[in-house]
């Protein structure tokens, strides 16, 4: 098991309402941890973990909406048969990545801190 950050987005002074780090990693994403620490002017905030490479299509690996509380979350991938046609039901523990990885902080405050660990197998 790989652990990568924890990973530390702050959202800088006003006007900004929003933060991009990109990370470099590898491997199967088998946990993204999120520990907040949102000021007093923030309730809530939208989070992304995308995996962006130049010459490929964006993966997500975890988007969370109007999100505050702390905690692990386990990234899924849907089976698909021989057609491209997702199976009903059919899910793998894990999302593969290999490059690039974008942690994005959107409909925050200034001052507004989020800290995103994510856990990797080979």
């Amino acid at each position: 098991m790989n652990i990568s950050g924890p990973h530390r987005l702050l959202v800088p002074d006003y006007p900004a309402t929003s933060v991009e780090v990109t990370v470099s990693l590898q491997g199967l994403v088998v946990g993204v941890g999120v520990v907040y620490e949102l000021t007093i002017y923030s309730s809530a905030v939208d989070l992304s973990v995308i995996e962006t490479n130049d010459n490929q299509p964006d993966q997500e690996i975890l988007s969370l909406a109007s999100a505050a509380t702390d905690g692990w979350f386990f990234p899924t991938v849907q089976h698909h048969d021989t057609d491209g046609s997702a199976i009903a039901n059919e899910y793998a523990l894990g999302v593969p990545v290999a490059g690039s990885v974008t942690l994005s902080l959107t409909g925050a405050q200034p001052g507004d801190v989020v800290y995103i660990t994510i856990k990797t197998t080979m």
